[in-house]
């Protein structure tokens, strides 16, 4: 399980991460410039057959709770199904970036040159 909002996550016991967001919530606003309002930005990451517990525990807070996965730095967490969805939407648009520029290469070789050596090898 995981909690995230901003820069900040937690993961591990639902306990611990409860006790973590509410740490961070009190003490966050004056170190830290987290609050409470920002709950609605945050994602508990649940098993199926937690997520009723979950839902217990984090009730009264504007966190979201998905059992499918969120997005976190970049990167899937969550499910496999998500991962495996996030990941093949991330090739078919780096195979379409590919595509167009081979076809713009016909025309233009230094620029496209230029394009994936500067650009797209970094993805």
């Amino acid at each position: 399980m995981l909690v995230y909002g901003d820069d900040a996550s937690g993961s591990g016991p639902l306990e611990a991460i409860k006790q973590w967001w509410d740490e961070l919530t009190e003490s966050g606003t004056n170190y830290l410039g987290y609050y409470r309002k920002n709950a609605k930005k945050c994602w508990l990451i649940s098993k199926p057959k937690k997520v009723e517990a979950d839902r217990v525990i984090f009730e009264g807070t504007a966190i979201n709770i998905s059992t499918q996965g969120q997005r976190y730095l970049g990167a899937a967490l969550g499910s496999r199904e998500y991962q495996e969805e996030y990941v093949g939407s991330k090739v078919e648009d780096w195979v379409s970036q590919v595509a167009k520029l081979a076809e713009f290469a016909m025309s233009q070789p230094k620029a496209c040159y230029a394009a994936f050596t500067l650009g797209m090898r970094h993805h």
